[in-house]
């Protein structure tokens, strides 16, 4: 098992995760959203790689907030199905908490969807403690 920054070449392999966490996804859109984000100092995406094969992702982004402070949100975080249970989510949060801490920032915070019971056990069995529950709401512009 490997991890390492996510690069463009990536996009194909990003998407099919994306895809598996129940959001549509295409490769040209993740790749330019992929594009976007490397050229941003503030998020960090890393890759799971599993005999030269891509099968995990992690995106992360550097908040500073007037209410809570500065922390690292974790926006997303996908292991391929076949590949759960071996350590590589575990391995996404560890490269997740050394950029966090190369940013002077010693919190990492993750929001999680009601419906993923086995992410809330996942989380919560490596040390998340669960702050609040809460409702999403969208306005499109």
């Amino acid at each position: 098992m490997d991890i390492r920054k996510a690069v463009l070449s990536d996009a194909p392999d990003l998407a099919t995760l994306t895809e598996q966490l129940g959001y549509p996804a295409d490769i040209e859109g993740t790749k330019t959203i992929l594009e976007d984000l490397l050229r941003k100092q503030e998020y960090a995406v890393f890759v799971g790689i599993i005999d030269n094969k891509t099968v995990g992702w992690i995106q992360l982004h550097q908040v500073i907030s007037m209410e809570t402070g500065v922390y690292v949100e974790i926006i997303g975080l996908v292991v391929d199905e076949e590949y759960r249970g071996r350590g590589l989510g575990r391995l996404l949060l560890h490269a997740a908490s050394d950029w966090s801490r190369s940013l002077d920032c010693y919190r990492l915070r993750v929001r999680c969807n009601i419906i993923r019971t086995e992410s809330h056990k996942f989380y919560q069995n490596i040390g998340f403690i669960l702050k609040k529950e809460q409702k999403v709401f969208d306005s499109l512009l």
